[in-house]
């Protein structure tokens, strides 16, 4: 994208450029979060030993008039080698408890996170909470050596809780990053290569996971020591490269400095086991499975629906950071609820029970959807808005505003 001139002001190249880069870092901050995220749920499919609890099924069948009643028991074929790392054996309730903890955590930091990022600034915000986070991670991957008590169960769920308290900040504190490097025109842009992050995180992190889980020797504990690896590699390059405005920044292009200042205003201040060839996994299974399909179908919806994020920066742009973090409050509230419901109706991993789950998830998703439909909105409220620096004295300006010099305050 080349330089050209609007309006007396030179429109630097936005690649490469400072903004862009900060883009990435913000992505890939989120990558590690939602990497972070999800190692957990990915590994304890390979931490718990489901086996040992001796689950029965019991069902009965009417064939020709005949009453059968028919005792499903678990396979023993290649236990030994297919269950081998799976020692841990927790229920299904004390599961649910280890996956909620992330939440708990999680939702004590949103509203502190906007806040702590409007008053001290986001950069140290986003460095020393996903530092916190990626520690913690790490030391998941210690309880390896442990032994498997009440005690150590109480260590996952501390130790989960505190990554959750790292990454409910972020969000929020990303907002006030692009309220001091985001001009109008490139807010969505830089707004969406930001969220982008969380998406690949997660399938990353799926992805790797799995591959983990089955090929290496305690897999799941390389997924702790992978995803807390990528947040110590991100921490000195975000401290390095990001400022939280563009007069802070030392190596910024003066072009581009004049460019956001003058539109925005601111002033600122390993064991490895024996690998199994991908070409012997049942692929043409997997594509044929309509339960497969359905959850892919599942997971595409719901990752479309995120879109939702960038409109805080249009309707509140004065407050997003805070609101954001106000409002994904509440969502957490909801995973979290979430968490608890299905460990309190899944009482055997059998399939009427998970019905009951996707049930509700259909109810929720819709009234979601409907209340936006009838009340969402990509209009500026008025008493949101913030007008440049050198009109910010001329209150007469203010019912006259032009969309193009709306910008955010942190």
């Amino acid at each position: 994208m080349a330089s050209e001139t609007i309006e007396n002001i030179t429109t630097p190249r936005f690649i490469p450029s400072t903004r862009f880069i900060i883009g990435l870092l913000v992505s890939f901050a989120f990558f590690n979060q939602y990497a972070q995220r999800q190692a957990l749920p990915i590994g304890i499919v390979c931490m718990v030993n489901r086996t040992s609890n001796n689950i029965q099924v019991n069902s009965t069948l009417y064939m020709a008039r005949m009453e059968y009643n028919t005792t499903v028991k678990p396979s023993t074929k290649d236990t030994a080698q297919i269950f081998k790392e799976k020692r841990f054996r927790w229920n299904e309730f004390e599961q649910q408890m280890i996956l909620g903890a992330y939440w708990a955590g999680y939702i004590l930091t949103l509203v502190p996170g906007g806040w702590l990022s409007m008053s001290i600034g986001a950069k140290q915000v986003f460095a020393y909470c996903l530092l916190t986070s990626s520690l913690a991670t790490l030391a998941l991957s210690t309880i390896y050596t442990m032994a498997e008590t009440q005690l150590l169960l109480i260590l996952i769920i501390v130790l989960r809780i505190i990554v959750g308290l790292g990454h409910g900040a972020l969000f929020p504190a990303s907002y006030t990053i692009w309220a001091s490097w985001a001009v109008p025109s490139e807010r969505g842009t830089l707004t969406s290569i930001s969220f982008s992050g969380t998406h690949v995180g997660t399938s990353t992190m799926m992805l790797i996971g799995g591959i983990f889980c089955r090929y290496l020797n305690s897999g799941w504990m390389y997924v702790f020591i992978l995803s807390g690896i990528f947040g110590l590699i991100w921490f000195p390059l975000w401290l390095w490269l990001v400022t939280d405005s563009p007069r802070e920044h030392k190596k910024i292009n003066q072009i581009e400095r004049d460019y956001i200042c003058s539109i925005i205003g601111r002033k600122g201040n390993t064991k490895s086991g024996q690998l199994i060839p991908l070409s012997s996994l049942p692929w043409k299974k997997i594509v044929r499975s309509k339960p497969v399909i359905a959850l892919f179908v599942t997971h595409s919806c719901f990752g479309y629906g995120s879109g939702y994020v960038v409109n805080f920066a249009d309707i509140v742009p004065a407050y997003s950071s805070l609101l954001f973090g106000l409002s994904i409050t509440f969502g957490s509230l909801a995973s979290l609820s979430a968490n608890f419901l299905a460990g309190f109706i899944i009482k055997q991993p059998i399939l009427s029970d998970w019905q009951y789950i996707f049930i509700i998830f259909i109810f929720v998703y819709t009234i979601g959807g409907l209340v936006y439909l009838v009340f969402g909105s990509a209009i500026p409220r008025k008493w949101a808005l913030v007008v440049r620096e050198e009109h910010n004295t001329n209150n007469e300006n203010e019912a006259s505003i032009d969309p193009s010099e709306i910008m955010l305050k942190t």
